[in-house]
């Protein structure tokens, strides 16, 4: 196992599973685990997290944090910018490792060198043909989409939901 996916020492660590009454213990307990789930989502390349996720828990030390505190901390991680509520959950986010507009300009500088701007391709074409061996190689269509509505917000794409052939983009 690299170091990059060894478990933080964290970890080992009981108290770390229970959040803390007091607001800057919490707060800090919230910025580990935040540091503990990229780590991972990132050296897993998982694209999303859950309240029931095995992040957050430790077999070898008979921990596991509750679904409630799960929830906490994984709204502090939506509150800073690090995560994005899957469409209707306020259990299950995406996980931001690289900042939102990072990923955008990546998506954005591919179809501008494949000459798709001003033209529409699929999602699929996105996170599949053209992913190869680019950031988000392997990331689920409905997070990239996110991704498109952050484009869509900076006046570069505009998402086109159509039927049964799956969603577009049209790159501006």
């Amino acid at each position: 196992m690299s170091a990059a996916h060894q478990k933080p020492e964290m970890r080992a660590f009981p108290p770390l599973y229970s959040l803390q009454p007091v607001a800057d213990t919490k707060a800090k307990q919230c910025e580990l685990w935040a540091g503990i789930i990229l780590e991972k989502c990132q050296g897993k390349k998982q694209w999303a997290v859950e309240v029931e996720d095995e992040v957050f828990e430790n077999k070898e030390i008979k921990r596991k944090m509750s679904a409630a505190d799960a929830q906490v901390v994984l709204e502090q991680l939506v509150s800073d910018g690090k995560a994005v509520w899957i469409k209707g959950s306020k259990t299950k986010c995406w996980v931001l490792w690289r900042p939102l507009d990072d990923w955008a300009s990546d998506i954005y500088t591919l179809a501008d060198e494949e000459g798709h701007i001003g033209s529409v391709c699929t999602i699929y074409e996105l996170s599949e043909d053209s992913a190869k061996g680019r950031s988000w190689e392997g990331m689920p269509e409905e997070m990239i989409k996110v991704i498109i509505a952050c484009l869509q917000k900076q006046g570069k794409a505009e998402l086109i939901e159509m039927d049964e052939d799956g969603d577009g983009v049209k790159f501006l």
